[in-house]
């Protein structure tokens, strides 16, 4: 008994100290370096934790930034500069630094360059004065810039960040963001943008029409379909290359004097509007199973230009040559300098092949109880084709409706068999239903059901 006393007597000492000791070492732990006098505490401590991170090598951050780095001293952390005590820039360009650059409550940063290094993340909120950001080049997958509304210049490409949003940075108006994952890129709060860089991405839409002050757009090897820039009448550089434009017009575009719009679906280019590039072409056209694009510079009043018109030729057809109005031959080059040459009007010719027809997607859907023919599933179907399908409820069931796009269709039903003409995307609901044993049947149930009887799909390409 006296043994098991004192043996609870040690475990409760131990505990004891255990307690006491714990709060201790936190506080060694945070205070191994004291924020020297004169110094905002929350700066120095957020940029010392940082400068201590070690790499695989045991190498700090502090270390790669300065020969004679010293943790307790900042005058010897180069790329800082102080302020009162407060810090107030960082250039940490390109020092191979690694780990989380956490700066948040650095309530007097202004300007950070953090880019070409191995950053995996970066917390910048409540830096409420920052105006000038540059994180490119690091292994970001995230960046909250919400609370940074004072953001004027911002660069963050090159980097893995799904997400950007820029809705409250108002007064921006720089931004790069090229070579991300981003997906989606709402820039309509944006009206003070004047330059936007987003290639290298996924878009598939762009919407820039508030964006009246926007001078310089790159938005090349994304997926876009379509690009409206009518609003943007200052616009004076327009890099669009390796997108899926079939469209481009540039007549509301009168200061452009700088286009590249490579390997799109473009089949025709008018360029008069603009004074500066209509000095190397008016119209740039395809005549043919082809597609164009052009490479233009022209600063008139600099005297320097150069200009290029591609020719693409659809599969199956083959590109004959470049030729003025007149039917001249310029050029059987499919890249073709036209900087020194006796035109402005460039026609591509193509011979053979046939021009690509537009296709729909057909989806059919049914419940148990019946068959369709085509069976149930997505078909890809020529716009203008006609389709037939069958119909046909098992025994002793009826079809009790067929929608088409959600409306109701009986008229197109002939024996058996529901034509339709294909124009866009369409779907076929069928839903079948058993025969009720007694009471009356509805007439347009037996309609369809007396209709409904046999199996056979005609299909008819439209001629």
């Amino acid at each position: 008994m006296k043994r098991m006393k004192m043996g609870i007597a040690v475990l409760i000492t131990a505990a004891l100290l255990l307690v006491c000791m714990t709060p201790l070492a936190v506080f060694a732990d945070n205070t191994r370096y004291p924020t020297p006098g004169g110094y905002n505490d929350n700066d120095y401590q957020k940029l010392v934790t940082f400068l201590e991170l070690e790499d695989e090598s045991g190498v700090r951050n502090g270390e790669k930034i300065s020969e004679n780095y010293d943790p307790q001293d900042p005058t010897t952390w180069e790329g800082t500069t102080w302020e009162n005590g407060n810090i107030f820039q960082i250039d940490f360009y390109d020092r191979n630094l690694i780990g989380k650059l956490d700066v948040s409550n650095c309530t007097e940063l202004v300007e950070l360059d953090c880019s070409y290094n191995q950053l995996t993340e970066l917390d910048i909120s409540n830096n409420t004065a920052m105006w000038y950001l540059d994180c490119g080049y690091n292994q970001l997958t995230e960046l909250d810039v919400s609370n940074n509304t004072a953001l004027v210049h911002l660069y963050c490409g090159d980097n893995q960040l799904t997400e950007l949003d820029i809705s409250n940075n108002t007064a921006m108006w720089y931004l790069y963001c090229g070579n991300n994952q981003l997906t989606e890129l709402d820039v309509s709060n944006n009206t003070a943008l004047m330059e936007l860089g987003c290639s290298d991405n996924q878009l598939t839409e762009l919407d820039v029409s508030n964006n009246t002050a926007l001078v310089y757009l790159n938005c090349g090897y994304n997926q876009l379909t379509e690009l409206d820039i009518s609003n943007n009448t200052a616009l004076e550089h327009l890099v669009c290359d390796n997108n899926q434009l079939t469209e481009l017009d540039i007549s509301n575009n009168t200061a452009m004097w700088e286009l590249s719009c490579r390997n799109n679906q473009l089949t025709s280019l008018n360029l008069e509007s603009s004074y500066s590039l209509s000095f190397l072409a008016d119209r740039v056209e395809a005549e043919g199973n082809g597609f164009i694009a052009v490479n233009l510079y022209s600063e008139v009043e600099d005297y320097t230009y150069f200009g290029y018109v591609y020719a693409e030729p659809k599969s199956g057809s083959t590109f004959i040559g470049w030729y003025d109005e007149n039917g001249v031959l310029l050029s059987s080059e499919a890249e073709f300098d036209i900087s020194d040459a006796n035109s402005t009007v460039f026609i591509a010719k193509f011979e053979g092949g046939s021009p690509e027809l537009t296709e729909y997607t057909v989806t059919i859907n049914h419940n148990e109880n019946g068959a369709t023919d085509p069976t149930a599933g997505s078909y890809t179907v020529a716009d203008g084709e006609e389709i037939a399908i069958t119909i046909t409820p098992d025994e002793k069931y009826m079809v009790q409706s067929v929608l088409v796009n959600g409306v109701e269709t009986v008229t197109e039903i002939v024996e058996n068999v529901l034509t339709l003409t294909i124009t866009g995307d369409t779907t076929v609901e069928v839903v079948f239903t058993k025969i009720p044993k007694t009471g009356a049947i509805a007439l347009t149930s037996m309609a369809i059901m007396s209709m409904i009887s046999g199996a056979a799909i005609i299909i008819y390409k439209k001629k």
